[in-house]
C-alpha cells in the first residue's frame, strides 16, 4: 500500500479523541464475528470502494451487505469518483451509508452522484492532508535555497488514457520543462520513469533536494460511469501499444473529455512542507493555493514557461515563494490529518443522534476483537500470501490450487 494511502486510512491516529479502530481488508471476506461487533462508525475507505472496477466486483460486493444491518454510522471515503461513477452511487446507496466525503467540489455532485447527493449527507474532503509524522525527520530537512543541489525536480507516470487529457498533462509536462530548463542553465531531476519512483522519506528527501517542483491539479478530464472506457482500453491497448492519446480519444463518444474533475493533490502539501517552491498549471487547487503568493502560475498551454523559469533560477524568489506556502499550508494546521479527524468527528457527532455506544462493550471486549483479527490475519491472509509466493517459484501449479482455494473461502466468508 502506497504511503499516503496508509496515512489516509489512519487518519484518526491523529485525533486528539482516542479511538478504538479495527481495519480490516474485507477483500480476503468479513467473518461474521467482525460483522457482529457493534460499532460506533463504519469506514469505507477508497482503498476499498476501488473495488468497484475490478473484475470481481459484482460478485464481490455482496460479502459487505451485512452493514446495511448495522447502526453504526455509516461513512464512505471515495477517491477517482469519475471512475465507475454510476457503478459508485449505486453501491453507497445500496449499503445506505450515511455520509459521503467527496474529494471534487459540490457542483460535481449532481453528476457523479445523482442518487447519494439527493439522498444522503455530502461533505467536501481532499485526497490527502498534512501528516506530520509522515516524513521522519522531514522537519530538520528544508534547507536553504541557494544551498540546494537541484534547481528543478519532478516524478510523474504514465496515465492510462481513460482519465482523458488531463491525465496526459502530468507526463507531458516533464518532457517539456527538462529541455526548457536545460537551455537555461538550470539543473533538473524530472523523470516519468516508474523504477525512478519515490517513496516514503526519501520523497520528502528528493523533494528537499530541489529548490522548485513542477505540477498540475490531480484529477481527471473524463468520465467513465460504468467503467465500459476503462475496460475499452485494456482490451484495445494491447494490440495498439504505439497509439497516441488522440487516436484513442477518436474512438470514444464525444464528450467523453469535457468535464474538470480535478482537486488538489497531496504532493502539493508535501512539497510546501518541505518548503520547496512549486511551479504548477494554473487551476482551482480547490481554493487552497493562489498563484502568485503559493506557486509560479503556468498557462495551461505553457506559453510563458520562459519567463517563469527565469523566475525559478532566482534562489531568493524560490524561497520566499516556499515560505508562504509553507506559512499558509503547514503552519497554520488548517489542512492537517488533525483537523480531518476532527472534521470527521463531528459529522459522526450529528448523526449518531445518541446512537454512539462508547465502549459498551468494555476495553476487555476489544482487545478480544483484535486479537483475534491479527491471529486471522496471519492465519487466513499474510501466511497463505508468502506459501503462494513460494509456490510460484517453485510450483506454479500448486499457485493456481491454491487461488481456487482462497476463491472458495471469499464465497464463504461472503455468504
Amino acid at each position: 500500500m502506497r504511503p499516503t494511502t496508509t496515512q489516509h486510512l489512519r487518519f484518526l491516529e491523529h485525533s486528539l479523541t482516542p479511538h478504538n479502530v479495527l481495519y480490516w481488508n474485507a477483500w480476503h471476506g468479513v467473518p461474521g464475528w467482525i460483522r457482529s461487533y457493534p460499532y460506533d462508525v463504519v469506514v469505507l475507505h477508497y482503498s476499498l470502494l476501488c473495488m468497484r472496477w475490478e473484475e470481481p466486483f459484482e460478485r464481490w460486493r455482496s460479502s459487505l451487505d451485512w452493514i446495511t444491518k448495522s447502526d453504526a454510522v455509516r461513512i464512505a471515503m471515495p477517491q477517482d469518483e469519475y471512475v465507475c461513477a454510476a457503478t459508485l452511487d449505486d453501491w453507497l446507496g445500496d449499503l445506505d451509508v450515511h455520509c459521503v466525503f467527496s474529494v471534487l467540489d459540490s457542483r460535481h455532485w449532481p453528476v457523479l452522484y445523482p442518487g447519494e447527493s439527493q439522498r444522503t449527507r455530502m461533505e467536501r474532503s481532499y485526497t490527502g492532508f498534512v501528516d506530520d509524522r509522515a516524513a521522519g525527520a522531514v522537519q530538520h530537512l528544508p534547507g536553504p535555497h541557494a544551498a540546494r543541489h537541484v534547481d528543478i525536480v519532478y516524478r510523474a507516470r504514465n496515465l492510462p488514457y481513460h482519465v482523458g487529457h488531463h491525465g496526459q498533462l502530468k507526463h507531458e509536462i516533464a518532457h517539456i520543462v527538462e529541455p526548457a530548463a536545460h537551455a537555461l542553465g538550470l539543473r533538473t531531476d524530472i523523470s516519468t520513469d516508474i523504477t525512478d519512483t519515490k517513496y516514503g522519506d526519501a520523497w520528502f528527501q528528493f523533494l528537499a533536494s530541489g529548490r522548485c517542483v513542477i505540477g498540475t491539479e490531480s484529477g481527471s478530464s473524463a468520465l467513465d460511469p460504468v467503467g465500459a472506457i476503462r475496460r475499452f482500453e485494456a482490451e484495445w491497448r494491447p494490440s495498439h501499444p504505439d497509439a497516441t492519446f488522440e487516436e484513442f480519444s477518436a474512438l470514444q463518444e464525444p464528450g467523453w473529455d469535457d468535464y474538470d474533475f480535478t482537486a488538489i493533490s497531496p504532493r502539493l502539501f508535501e512539497a510546501a512542507q518541505t518548503k520547496t517552491a512549486q511551479l504548477l498549471v494554473e487551476g482551482a487547487y480547490d481554493g487552497i493555493l493562489e498563484p502568485e503568493t503559493h506557486y509560479f502560475p503556468l498557462r495551461g498551454d505553457l506559453s510563458n514557461l520562459p519567463e517563469a523559469l527565469e523566475r525559478v533560477r532566482d534562489p531568493g524568489e524560490t524561497e520566499a515563494m516556499a515560505e508562504r506556502a509553507w506559512e499558509d499550508l503547514i503552519a497554520s494546521g488548517r489542512y492537517s490529518y488533525g483537523a480531518f479527524a476532527a472534521h470527521v468527528e463531528s459529522v459522526v457527532d450529528e448523526l449518531a443522534d445518541g446512537r454512539v455506544r462508547r465502549g459498551r462493550r468494555g476495553a476487555a471486549s476489544w482487545r478480544t476483537l483484535s486479537a483475534a483479527s491479527d491471529a486471522y490475519s496471519w492465519l487466513r491472509i499474510r501466511t497463505p500470501r508468502l506459501a503462494y509466493r513460494a509456490a510460484m517459484r517453485r510450483a506454479p501449479w500448486a499457485a493456481h490450487a491454491m487461488l481456487r482455494g482462497r476463491d472458495a473461502m471469499r464465497r464463504r466468508a461472503g455468504g
